[in-house]
């Protein structure tokens, strides 16, 4: 069962700018819903990452694949853990 479900946004997207709550919430989160959105957007998966490593989370982190979006699609597909 879920007890809180949290959504941080990256903001402007420096590790910088995310709210210490934010940066608490990430690392004791114990599963990240992370967002992937193509190819052509793995810059920003790469800056999401970075994010995670600098909030020190340990979470099981599971890839929404928005780009393959589709009525019906499983959108979480592959699974990894940081630490």
């Amino acid at each position: 069962m879920i007890k809180d479900l949290w959504l941080i946004g990256i903001g402007t997207g420096s590790p910088a700018h995310v709210t210490l709550e934010g940066m608490q919430a990430l690392r004791e989160a114990a599963i990240i819903l992370l967002p992937l959105k193509g190819d052509d957007k793995q810059d920003l998966a790469a800056l999401r990452y970075a994010i995670l490593e600098a909030a020190g989370s340990d979470a099981e982190i599971l890839h929404l694949h928005l780009s393959r979006a589709r009525p019906g699609a499983a959108l979480w597909r592959t699974r990894q853990r940081l630490a």
